[in-house]
């Protein structure tokens, strides 16, 4: 999804894909602040994608247990079977790339973020943006929902489902996000964030908020009745930097790639979801994680995109001369002891 970075000046920074303000002086406490723990074990390579066109970005488990992942160039969505071959899935091919996905396993749905045009690797032309509605069981298209219109750029790059069938998306250009209701042909405006780069989305433990990670502040909660956003979730040190989102009990799984080297993180959050309790990193590059993406959580096990591809385009969405590398697919146990309730 779109991201900018968060490097200092004097490091290489990382990619911006949408030409965002880089943020000084954070990349020396960004490191350090997810330092694994020594006694954490490995991520475990599950598999590469062979193509280096694909710029893998999202994953999801389907309920059977197959791996789901986005292709941003590849525009598609292929699976990734217990062997680690890889075949097609997606029946039919997106217009734009595929960037977010989230499950609605009860209504046998994939919901996947899509964007495309100008700036996105393999696009080109007018933006387009919105939600991709797909059938969980088959991987049929059903249905593009776009974005409103309102004459400014966007770009919807995740995405995240609620109990009652609503499906929530973020913009990380302008900074809104949008829900779209069950039954629903278009997204609607939730809220005008006023945030610089909205990312991860994942439902509060009760359901009546929104947890959204914005790549500049931290976390914030969005009140589903009343749009209103909250201010950044105090937390121990800084979060900053952090990617997709994903609830696992009641602790919420990160990826942060706001600096070298990228991490995986676990936030623990107390039991009114107000603040950020504490910080655990699970994985850390740069052995496996490489210019990390987003993930899912599947039982106790985080399943990610460790590699995504990213790093061979420039901030314009072009090939910037570094070698296309296969996207690579990986997983970390997580420790169910002290995830508290399922929500």
């Amino acid at each position: 999804m779109s991201r900018p970075s968060l490097e200092a000046p004097a490091i290489a920074h990382l990619l911006d894909h949408t030409r965002r303000t880089v943020l000084v002086g954070l990349a020396a406490a960004l490191t350090c602040a997810f330092a694994p723990d020594t006694a954490a074990p490995p991520a475990k390579v599950l598999g590469e994608i062979p193509r280096t066109d694909f710029l893998a970005e999202g994953v999801a488990v389907t309920p059977k247990g197959a791996i789901l992942l986005s292709g941003v160039r590849g525009r598609t969505i292929l699976q990734l079977s217990a062997d680690g071959r890889v075949r097609p899935w997606l029946k039919g091919e997106a217009e734009g790339g595929l960037f977010g996905l989230a499950t609605d396993p009860a209504r046998d749905r994939l919901w996947a973020a899509e964007t495309g045009g100008e700036e996105v690797p393999g696009g080109a032309g007018p933006r387009i943006t919105g939600v991709l509605e797909i059938r969980l069981s088959d991987g049929k298209i059903l249905s593009f929902h776009p974005a409103p219109t309102d004459g400014r750029p966007h770009w919807i790059g995740d995405v995240a489902t609620g109990p009652d069938g609503a499906v929530y998306a973020s913009d990380s250009v302008n900074g809104q996000v949008y829900r779209l209701r069950r039954g629903a042909d278009r997204l609607e405006l939730l809220t005008e964030t006023g945030l610089k780069s909205p990312q991860g989305l994942a439902l509060s433990a009760d359901g009546t908020r929104l947890i959204l990670g914005d790549y500049a502040t931290g976390l914030h909660r969005i009140d589903l009745a009343t749009g209103a956003v909250g201010p950044t979730l105090p937390a121990p040190r800084p979060v900053r930097g952090l990617d997709g989102l994903k609830r696992y009990g009641h602790d919420l799984i990160a990826t942060y790639n706001g600096a070298a080297p990228n991490a995986v993180v676990r936030l623990r959050l107390n039991a009114d979801e107000t603040a950020i309790t504490a910080i655990d990193a699970l994985a850390r590059g740069p052995d496996i994680l490489e210019d990390v993406s987003l993930g899912a959580v599947y039982g106790d096990r985080f399943i990610f995109v460790a590699r995504s591809g990213w790093a061979g385009f420039d901030d314009k969405g072009r090939p910037n001369g570094q070698a296309q590398r296969p996207s690579v697919v990986a997983q970390i146990a997580l420790d169910p002891v002290s995830k508290g309730a399922t929500p």
